[in-house]
């Protein structure tokens, strides 16, 4: 098990450990390669038209990914969230066809520069036998201060904290 500490949307330590972010990238893979996770293989279709065949490792990049999507569940609201979900494909076309320097690029960056403002807290994750689980997300900020209405600030209380027992994972 270990804690993952976010300051708005950035991992910032490991087990309290205060980190910065080449040591704590470094300090995630050995932890998550250690436990066989990471590991993709896709078939990428290429700008020039063919299809490519890749495997890739990113063991501490998908341990920070599914932290930072337990903790942001709780904290953004859902419109948010879907239209983020939405925008995360045409950013991720964008950078893969090297237009990096485009005004689009540039706007989509900047809604999630905003939308990362009270992404605060911990993620407990369990990494175990090729799998990354958030076990427990404790935010430091409620979810409701980004509400729009009032009927929406009663239905969606922040979870301080989910109980290890309420995850669903055949780990031990």
């Amino acid at each position: 098990m270990i804690d993952i500490g976010f300051e708005k949307g950035i991992p910032v330590s490991i087990d309290g450990e205060k980190l910065g972010p080449i040591d704590l990238l470094l300090k995630l893979n050995a932890l998550a390669s250690a436990n066989g996770i990471g590991t993709i293989d896709i078939i990428e279709n290429r700008l020039v038209g063919m299809k490519s065949r890749g495997v890739y490792e990113t063991p501490g990049g998908t341990v920070l990914f599914k932290a930072h999507a337990d903790l942001e569940k709780l904290i953004l609201d859902r419109d948010t969230m879907h239209f983020k979900k939405q925008l995360a494909l045409k950013y991720s076309e964008l950078v893969y066809d090297g237009l990096w320097y485009t005004p689009l690029r540039e706007a989509i960056a900047a809604f999630v520069d905003k939308t990362q403002e009270l992404v605060t807290g911990t993620v407990k994750m369990k990494l175990y036998k090729g799998q990354a689980l958030p076990i427990a997300s404790s935010p430091t900020t409620p979810s409701t201060a980004r509400s729009s209405s009032p009927s929406e600030k009663t239905t969606s209380t922040p979870r301080a904290t989910r109980p290890a027992s309420s995850a669903s994972s055949p780990c031990p």
